[in-house]
């Protein structure tokens, strides 16, 4: 099929970060906050791609009256800690990001704070790989508007986003790209026409 960008959602499609981000969690919280029982991995996964407002209340609500604090405290040490130490890629992810980016302009779109893509991306120096990337903390809008944002100022007219959640189906839809299910990651979107089963996959689903 003819794409002319190729849009990425991170976590689940990029990478894991979940152990990464636990780790830093549970620094943080013990360091700072003196709590003992931070979120569990599986408690990580399971907001993974949430807006941060969402994340507060689903994890950090139970540990204090300021959840938005503590949780914005955890995620701006949670990007110093990617920086420093990367998280799990999945498997094949570099090489196909750059044999992609010879033909593709790549770009990122994800419900993350900022810093944090910008992790993803010094630490492996893939910076020269993507013509743009957006988040949710950086515009304070939802996905769908961030994807139309990225497509307009690229130019863009049939893209693809690619993702792992029903949410980012949902909002490749609202912003009228194409979407591919990176069906090894985080969530379903069962209803998704495309999909991959690993990165490497792509190569032959989008290849002109």
């Amino acid at each position: 099929m003819q794409y002319d960008g190729l849009i990425f959602d991170l976590d689940g499609t990029l990478w894991d970060a979940c152990e990464a981000v636990a780790r830093s969690w549970a620094c943080t919280l013990r360091d700072v906050y003196g709590v003992t029982d931070p979120p569990s991995i599986d408690e990580i996964q399971s907001i993974m791609g949430l807006q941060s407002h969402e994340i507060a209340q689903r994890l950090f609500a139970r540990y204090g009256s300021n959840p938005d604090e503590m949780a914005a405290r955890c995620m701006c040490e949670e990007c110093a800690h990617l920086e420093a130490h990367g998280a799990h890629l999945y498997p094949d992810v570099i090489i196909t990001l750059r044999q992609l980016a010879e033909v593709y302009p790549l770009s990122i779109v994800s419900n993350c704070q900022k810093g944090y893509i910008e992790s993803f991306l010094h630490f492996y120096h893939l910076e020269p790989l993507f013509a743009d990337f957006v988040c949710e903390g950086g515009t304070g809008m939802p996905k769908a508007d961030n994807i139309r944002l990225v497509m307009a100022r690229n130019g863009m007219h049939h893209p693809a986003y690619i993702g792992d959640t029903q949410g980012d189906f949902e909002a490749a839809a609202r912003a009228g790209a194409a979407f591919i299910w990176a069906a090894y990651g985080f969530g379903q979107a069962l209803q998704a026409p495309l999909r991959i089963n690993c990165f490497r996959e792509l190569l032959t689903l989008v290849r002109k």
